[in-house]
């Protein structure tokens, strides 16, 4: 893809976690952008977090990380297992991630912070997301619709 030099350690949660959030600059190819994000997220699942096999305990580490923290960090986790779903059910992914485990951490944290993601998200970039609900939502009918399941009551 569009894969940058930079030299992350992925032993270091701080350094992925600057990755995830957008920290390292990757530019988002408008083509590919649904969503207003800090980073692109379908270049960083490949080009970092599924590079290698031995990411996957700081990954998951991250990821609890993200869905535990901020309304933005909380869309941003979404986003995220979004893309692991993608990747694992089209067999791309290096490894899969504890789906059940997300699953329910997802749920719970979004039924917890629906009104402040409803106000909009605004990233460490300061870039603001205002309808970050409205593609939850619709990302529930998907999934509902596709793998049989959803994350809102």
């Amino acid at each position: 893809m569009y894969m940058y030099n930079y030299n992350i350690d992925f032993k270091n949660i701080d350094e992925v976690m600057k990755l995830l959030r957008g920290e390292y600059p990757l530019p988002i190819h408008p083509m590919e952008a649904s969503e207003p994000l800090p980073t692109d997220t379908s270049q960083v699942m490949p080009d970092y977090i599924y590079s290698k096999k031995t990411n996957k305990k700081i990954f998951e580490e991250a990821l609890t990380l993200l869905m535990n923290g901020s309304a933005a960090d909380l869309f941003l986790g979404f986003i995220y297992f979004d893309e692991c779903l993608y990747y694992e059910e089209n067999n791309l992914a290096a490894f899969s991630i504890d789906r059940t485990k997300f699953l329910s951490l997802l749920r719970k944290r979004l039924s917890e912070n629906l009104d402040d993601i409803a106000g909009g998200v605004t990233y460490v970039n300061g870039e603001t997301n205002t309808d970050a609900l409205r593609y939850i939502k619709a990302t529930d009918e998907y999934w509902r619709e596709i793998y049989g399941f959803g994350i809102l009551d």
